[in-house]
């Protein structure tokens, strides 16, 4: 999430699945190539940012890029 000015304002990254089918479901209801570009862009981007050994981990703050880790005890 941004400010007015584009500061981040929340820098967490839940990783929803929601965001990237969305973008599959515009391009469907629109026919407007750039949406699936923008899906693409996503992708690449969850999988040069996101990717760890494992799998995938949530974002814990965009700016830094550090990760959520699930293991810790919580």
């Amino acid at each position: 999430a941004f400010t007015t000015d584009f500061r981040v304002h929340w820098a967490q990254h839940p990783l929803r699945p929601e965001f990237a089918e969305s973008t599959y479901f515009l391009y469907k209801a629109t026919g407007d190539p750039y949406y699936l570009e923008v899906g693409k862009t996503l992708i690449e981007n969850l999988n040069k940012y996101a990717r760890v050994p494992c799998g995938f981990a949530a974002m814990k703050d965009v700016r830094t890029g550090s990760h959520e880790d699930s293991s810790k005890p919580r």
